[in-house]
């Protein structure tokens, strides 16, 4: 994201997101440089009063972006860190580390903070720091595929759903369709690429920018240091009041020995019946005012706050990359029996800005994972127009003829027997996954630590029991292509386990244990 990065991978049957190395579920999109390291995510962050000049934020905002851009040429009055014209006019920031003068584009720095994350947001970041890119998606449909998993069971025929998309860089506001199958559908998109919680951010430092010219006829424009603490002071205050009406900032010796004092407001910082819900994406749709309007829009009706917004582009991204990594085949054009010769046509869409090229692959097969299919072909089309998302479109054609029939039969015959044999691993490997999480999160509570110390296991039996279904939680995670001989002797050894330590009739009571999700 703009401001902050947030990864999810599924695991264990659901989808999680992955703390960082300081155990917060979203990092500081930060990257700052000083005379012995480079610094990233929190840790850049925090001491960005001190080093702002070396302190890199919203890179995102420069990324395909000309250097002569207005809103570029806007942003850098108020970013404390140096931005010059690079080669063909692309925008490249300078930083003095170790005692060296060195330039950045906006992709090598946000493959920094990728690198930590171990996650993507752009193509050319991503590929930097080393990942494969399977697909790309922009954040409403990444938004909506949370939703509909989170809301399978009441999503009866065709929802309509209003994706409201306000972060720290970018707004967006996408309509889509869910059926009760969990299809989603784009019906239609907008929004602004250069809107967000950093422009709120920015207005209010404008504001005391000026407050400051009028009372001490000083510009902290040109102090850098004072401007990145004036800043940050206004960042914690957006934060404050979005849930109080107002607060005031206090800044001891701000420049020049002046400690700088004022109050803001929430006054101040304030200065469709066809759609079934509006989900709130992004942290800047905390703000009240914002959600005001979106009530009075919408006649009051409730807003979708089912969701850490800050997380739920993440965990969309993550269902898909599971999906992607070895599920189901999603996009099928051309069926099984279907009439030949036979052609389709498929029409796709640019998912991000300033999109300039699209890779497209093509599968022939139905076996139960992606990746075991044949791989016909990719390519790739080049020099599409810049422009936001969506805008630019491009038909396909797929077309067989007779010819390919005969070995597209003995192909399916050939993989019948080993197809059957993936789908019955799958499900092994899924009752075991169920059932070391069951003996896991039980294993904790009180109530049954208490009846097997009644049955007479020992503190020692007790930490043995819980290690040995740690272990097996371990070989789950560390072997996910195990056969299934493997996986069904591993479920053995674990009900043996729970047999010899009375475990399983322990479990049997449902008054001390926890049910499963």
């Amino acid at each position: 994201g703009t401001t902050y990065s947030c990864v999810a991978a599924w695991k264990h049957n659901r989808v999680q997101i992955i703390a960082n190395d300081q155990g917060n579920r979203t990092t500081p999109s930060y990257v700052a440089f000083n005379e012995t390291e480079r610094l990233v995510g929190d840790a850049a962050k925090n001491q960005a009063a001190y080093n702002p000049t070396n302190t890199i934020f919203d890179v995102k905002r420069l990324i395909g972006r000309r250097a002569s851009d207005k809103t570029i040429q806007e942003d850098m009055k108020l970013w404390p860190f140096k931005v010059v014209v690079g080669s063909e006019n692309k925008p490249k920031i300078v930083v003095t580390h170790k005692g060296e003068e060195m330039e950045f584009t906006s992709e090598e720095i946000s493959s920094m903070v990728l690198a930590k994350m171990k996650e993507q947001s752009t193509k050319d970041a991503a590929t930097v720091s080393g990942l494969e890119v399977i697909r790309m998606i922009n954040e409403p449909t990444a938004a909506a595929i949370s939703y509909a998993l989170d809301k399978k069971a009441s999503i009866y025929g065709n929802t309509n759903v209003l994706v409201f998309d306000l972060g720290g860089g970018t707004f967006d506001v996408s309509i889509l369709t869910v059926d009760d199958n969990g299809v989603i559908e784009v019906k239609g998109t907008g929004g602004d690429i250069h809107l967000g919680g950093e422009d709120f951010d920015n207005r209010m430092v404008n504001h005391f920018v000026q407050d400051i010219k009028r009372k001490h006829k000083e510009d902290i424009c040109n102090y850098l240091r004072a401007l990145g603490r004036l800043r940050i002071h206004c960042e914690r205050a957006t934060r404050i009041i979005s849930t109080a009406s107002q607060t005031t900032i206090n800044i001891d010796c701000l420049f020049n020995g002046i400690d700088y004092s004022a109050k803001f407001t929430r006054a101040k910082f304030e200065e469709v019946d066809s759609v079934d819900d509006v989900v709130l994406v992004g942290g800047s749709t905390r703000i009240p005012k914002v959600q005001d309007m979106l009530k009075e829009l919408f006649n009051g009706k409730s807003l979708g706050q089912w969701m850490n917004p800050d997380e739920s582009v993440a965990c969309g991204a993550g269902i898909l990359a599971a999906n992607l990594s070895g599920m189901d085949i999603t996009n099928v054009l051309i069926l099984r029996n279907s009439p030949i010769p036979t052609k389709k046509e498929a029409v796709l869409h640019t998912v991000i800005d300033i999109q300039t090229f699209m890779r497209i692959s093509v599968y022939q097969g139905e076996r139960s994972k992606l990746k075991e299919n044949c791989l016909l072909g990719e390519f790739s089309l080049f020099g599409l127009p810049s422009a936001p998302r969506g805008v630019v479109k491009a038909t396909v054609c797929y077309e067989i003829d007779a010819n390919g029939i005969l070995n597209m039969i003995k192909d399916a015959e050939r993989y019948k027997l080993e197809d059957e044999a993936c789908v019955k691993k799958m499900k092994a490997h899924k009752a075991l996954d169920d059932n070391v999480y069951k003996l896991k999160s039980n294993i904790k509570n009180y109530n049954v630590r208490l009846r097997l110390r009644r049955m007479g296991l020992g503190v020692k039996d007790l930490e043995d029991l819980e290690h040995q279904i740690e272990v097996a939680a371990e070989w789950l995670d560390e072997n996910p292509d195990a056969e299934i001989d493997e996986i069904e002797g591993k479920k053995e050894e674990l009900d043996d386990i729970s047999r010899r330590s009375h475990l399983n009739l322990v479990l049997k009571d449902k008054k001390c244990t926890i049910s499963q999700p």
